[in-house]
């Protein structure tokens, strides 16, 4: 069992008080990443958020994670949250009047933000500006990942993926059977064993069961396996669920086995058009996953990144590169590298 999680209106270590209700920041629904109790369970409360209220409401969040590296005290993203950045509600009136109300609040939430020696996001894909951001000095670059938009049909998914990919769907589906996984210490020691062992596992393995046990809890997503005829366990995925999207999230497969993992996300695509939800992919941070992602018939979106250091970081960071040791101040980097290799 997941131990009760803080409220989100609770202080944990590290951490900011934080309201405890947080009404949806824009009218096509909030991020699951953005969720107080989601959070919570990612970075063992170490967090904190920004906030803008005017006339009583809530105009405006920007939650961030709390951590050291070498030292410094940081904010990055955990390598189980994929995405954040500012919520802020749709606004009205003339392009002109909106693009300042948005730089207003930005501005607000930026100037509320820690004294960290590095900050580091990855917004949502909704987020399509950080002019704000660049005002206040921070560098923004461009990430990217896939996604399928609401309510396409499972005909219409399949038409959409090249034909390489459906073939292999074909060979999978008389392969594999798809089931639930409703046990969450079955699913983490699957993944463990194929990253070598719990002490490979770069977001921590208890933190991966509590979260996974608080997403089960708040019936925002579920757990699949790929088994075999005998009921031999090939491969797993994770999928979670918002008002905007059914989440391709964490998963794993045994060394040599093909085709599993299609037929995984295949059924995840396919829920979220039960769902009527549109489909995140999740990042493409390879030129691999990029086609491997293309041919599966998702729309490229950018996310985002912005990032700020000081001076003494930059420093340290540079003569950690010079000894070989640029990887004590890359955790975020190398932790995306290693959730790549686990799928």
């Amino acid at each position: 069992m997941c131990p009760p999680m803080m409220q989100p209106g609770g202080v944990g270590p590290g951490r900011e008080e934080v309201g405890t209700s947080v009404p949806p920041m824009s009218s096509n629904g909030s991020s699951i990443y953005h969720q107080g109790w989601f959070l919570d369970a990612a970075t063992d409360g170490r967090w904190g958020e920004a906030r803008v209220i005017e006339g009583g409401n809530v105009v405006g969040r920007l939650p961030y994670a709390l951590e050291t590296c070498a030292g410094f005290s940081v904010s990055r993203m955990p390598s189980l949250i994929r995405t954040l950045g500012p919520e802020i509600p749709a606004l009205t009136g003339k392009s002109a009047t909106i693009l300042r109300r948005r730089l207003a609040i930005t501005h607000a939430l930026i100037d509320q933000l820690p004294g960290v020696a590095d900050f580091y996001q990855v917004f949502d894909p909704r987020v399509t500006d950080a002019v704000a951001f660049m005002q206040r000095g921070f560098g923004v670059s461009l990430g990217y990942s896939f996604w399928i938009e609401r309510g396409q049909t499972e005909a219409q998914l399949l038409d959409a993926m090249t034909a390489e990919p459906r073939r292999h769907l074909r060979k999978a589906a008389g392969q594999f059977s798809i089931v639930p996984l409703h046990d969450i210490s079955e699913f983490c020691r699957f993944y463990d064993a194929n990253l070598g062992g719990d002490n490979n596992n770069f977001h921590g393995s208890e933190r991966m069961r509590r979260l996974l046990a608080a997403v089960t809890d708040h019936k925002t997503g579920m757990l699949l396996g790929a088994r075999t005829a005998q009921g031999a366990l090939v491969a797993t995925i994770g999928i979670l669920w918002d008002d905007v999207a059914v989440r391709n999230y964490v998963g794993s497969r045994q060394a040599g086995v093909s085709n599993a993992s299609i037929l995984l996300l295949w059924e995840a695509m396919r829920i979220a058009c039960e769902k009527g939800l549109a489909f995140d992919f999740d990042g493409a941070t390879s030129p691999g996953m990029f086609e491997y992602l293309w041919s599966l018939g998702g729309t490229l979106v950018m996310r985002l990144r912005v990032r700020r250091s000081t001076l003494a970081f930059r420093a340290a960071r540079a003569c950690a590169g010079i000894v070989g040791k640029k990887h004590y101040f890359d955790g975020m980097a190398r932790s995306t590298t290693r959730r790549r290799n686990a799928q």
